[in-house]
């Protein structure tokens, strides 16, 4: 593994990837084969920090403001109005996508994107220019919401939500189905499944790849940690980018071709040039 991707430690074959890195930055022929053609991109909330979105676990992160138990099912159903708060202040920034995600937007226009599989709600990866079936938010997004009753089929795009919010101090109530339900974000907490569709699709993303990134994640919330390692062949590159080091069973197992441990932007700008505009 690299040291912080130095060039000077590089091995040859981190000195290839790096090098199909640089040539993935150009347009895709059909009988191009320089560079990598279906990249996947795993990305946690390190990816969002320079955007101003607070991370979860790190010192004035969002457990650290809220408490562990924000994303929790049983957090909707006993004191929502914790949740509501988290929302009402997350709505009024105006946050704008990081190099990361420009990368993907660039990636996706020189059609050598396969897949972004999100661990982030925030929605950062669409509003960068990724097409929408692309992206596979395992966790859910912000972009939407939906009555809490699971028969209710109802749900409202986050601008409807947000029109809402002025005229309301608790949480909103469902008006599509009459039965007083919250409207929640569509969103996977703690304690519920993930969507077995999305779920899916993200898994049939990674098992194609020739490139995989993982980005801002410390790939240890089950059960995303476990995907790359039991899902991303062993014939494609892998990549790590993350101030820390991946997990033990994933330096145990030598998953990852090139570590670089660096801030998120810094790695990505240096890794695809002229794909960060």
């Amino acid at each position: 593994m690299a040291d912080e991707g130095a060039s000077d430690h590089l091995t040859n074959k981190q000195e290839e990837i790096v090098q199909k890195c640089a040539l993935s930055c150009t347009e895709m022929d059909k009988s191009d084969d320089r560079g990598y053609r279906k990249v996947v991109f795993l990305i946690g909330a390190g990816a969002s920090t320079s955007a101003g979105i607070p991370d979860f676990r790190s010192k004035g992160g969002l457990y650290d403001r809220y408490g562990p138990d924000l994303f929790h099912r049983l957090t909707l159903e006993h004191f929502p109005q914790k949740i509501y708060d988290f929302y009402r202040e997350f709505a009024k920034q105006d946050y704008a996508p990081t190099s990361v995600h420009k990368a993907l937007a660039r990636l996706n226009v020189v059609k050598r994107l396969r897949g972004v599989v999100t661990q982030n709600i925030d929605g950062l990866e669409e509003q960068a220019g990724v097409d929408t079936d692309l992206v596979h938010c395992v966790h859910g997004s912000l972009s939407r919401f939906r009555c809490s009753r699971s028969f209710c089929d109802g749900f409202l795009t986050a601008k409807e939500y947000k029109a809402l919010i002025p005229s309301h101090e608790t949480p909103p109530k469902c008006f599509m189905c009459g039965q007083d339900s919250l409207l929640r974000p569509d969103i996977v907490l703690f304690g519920e499944s993930l969507n077995s569709a999305t779920l899916g699709d993200a898994l049939r993303a990674l098992v194609s790849c020739d490139l995989f990134v993982c980005v801002g994640t410390s790939l240890r919330v089950q059960p995303i940690a476990s995907l790359p390692i039991e899902h991303v062949s062993r014939d494609a590159h892998r990549i790590w980018i993350n101030r820390d080091a991946p997990p033990d069973v994933y330096q145990e197992n030598g998953f990852f071709d090139l570590c670089i441990q660096d801030e998120c932007d810094n790695a990505i700008e240096n890794l695809f040039p002229d794909l960060v505009q």
